[in-house]
């Protein structure tokens, strides 16, 4: 069940581990590009605590009750769910819904800049519907909202907007088919990015040198039904390309296989799986700072997974939501959105909800 309702609780998450400051998947496809374009109401996390197979469990106060129906029906939640979620260090940012009737809704966007313990929200320029909007950061806190309508940047967080902003490719663009690099950069400063060569083997390319150069390996895996490539890295040395391919059945993606890099994406080697524990489908997946792989899962093995020997096994996490689809890291924690509702793991694995 794909975006499961969490348990409200009746107090404020503990004051824990908040951190002092991804970007969303880019949608690319034959060119890798860099945008050339510069120019209050505060509330808590909640912890999350039900042991129930890795799963949110639908027992909302009474106040959010419609909203729970509807995300448990599939159908859009009732109040202000999150479309999107990015991260530029120093702030999070969240596009959400305001509605003030039915078919009256707008997108705004809610900042944070205190680890997700307050949030501020900003108008957005006249237009933009709830779900139009793509967010993406350019520095900190520069940002680039592409809508139907136009593009807009703001270089001040969000708070004003000017209409600009335009796509320059780098020259020379990296030999792989459907490039798509990683939403954030390693702190290296290194760039990586996934496709395909040219017999739609998946393969990495790498630059260290801000895209002048690119070093490309193709991953030792067998398929040429690549639907996509996850790359994680945090380092620029260690990395994992994680391999989807269509599934049978509808809207499923089969995690084909895992790769694994210890110099860099100079040389790539297959992390064979131990125990029969290896997720047969995943919806995203994360890198944490210790180690461990993250991944959530599709039906009908719902849940979010972990592994700590580098992809051979993976364990249910209990006491975590289920349904995500997206993963950002920020400092020694974790954020997660799905189902309309972001989430923080703290470096202790602990799950609160937050409300921007």
């Amino acid at each position: 069940m794909i975006g499961s309702a969490p348990e409200l609780a009746d107090h404020g998450g503990p004051d824990e581990d908040r951190p002092a400051g991804m970007l969303r998947r880019w949608r690319i496809a034959g060119a890798v590009v860099v945008v050339a374009a510069l120019g209050a109401w505060a509330i808590g996390t909640e912890p999350f605590g039900d042991r129930t197979q890795g799963r949110t469990t639908p027992r909302p106060a009474a106040s959010d009750f419609a909203m729970a129906i509807g995300v448990v029906l599939g159908e859009p939640r009732a109040v202000g769910p999150a479309f999107q979620v990015v991260l530029d260090g120093s702030r999070w940012y969240a596009l959400v819904a305001r509605c003030t009737g039915p078919g009256r809704c707008t997108e705004q966007l809610s900042v944070s800049a205190d680890g997700g313990a307050s949030w501020r929200r900003h108008r957005l320029p006249s237009g933009t519907s709830p779900g139009q909007g793509m967010l993406q950061v350019l520095a900190p806190s520069a940002l680039l909202l592409s809508t139907p309508g136009g593009r807009w940047v703001s270089s001040d967080g969000g708070l004003h907007w000017r209409a600009g902003g335009a796509d320059v490719p780098l020259t020379p663009q990296p030999p792989l088919r459907n490039a798509a690099p990683t939403a954030v950069r390693p702190s290296d400063g290194s760039l990586w990015v996934s496709g395909t060569d040219a017999g739609g083997r998946p393969a990495v390319a790498v630059s260290q040198d801000g895209g002048r150069s690119w070093v490309t390996n193709r991953l030792p895996l067998p398929t040429t039904q690549v639907v996509r490539t996850t790359l994680l890295t945090l380092d620029g040395r260690t990395a994992y390309a994680l391999v989807a391919q269509p599934a049978q059945a509808t809207r499923l993606f089969s995690l084909d296989g895992i790769a694994r890099t210890d110099n860099g994406g100079r040389t790539w080697r297959v992390v064979r799986p131990v125990g029969g524990s290896r997720p047969d489908t995943a919806v995203a997946a994360a890198l944490l700072p210790d180690g461990r792989l993250l991944v959530s899962l599709e039906s009908p093995q719902v849940g979010l997974f972990f592994s700590d020997d580098g992809g051979q096994s993976f364990h249910l996490q209990r006491d975590a939501p289920s349904g995500l689809a997206w993963f950002g890291n920020a400092g020694d924690q974790l954020l997660a959105e799905g189902g309309g509702y972001v989430w923080r793991m703290s470096p202790t694995g602990r799950w609160y909800l937050l409300k921007p």
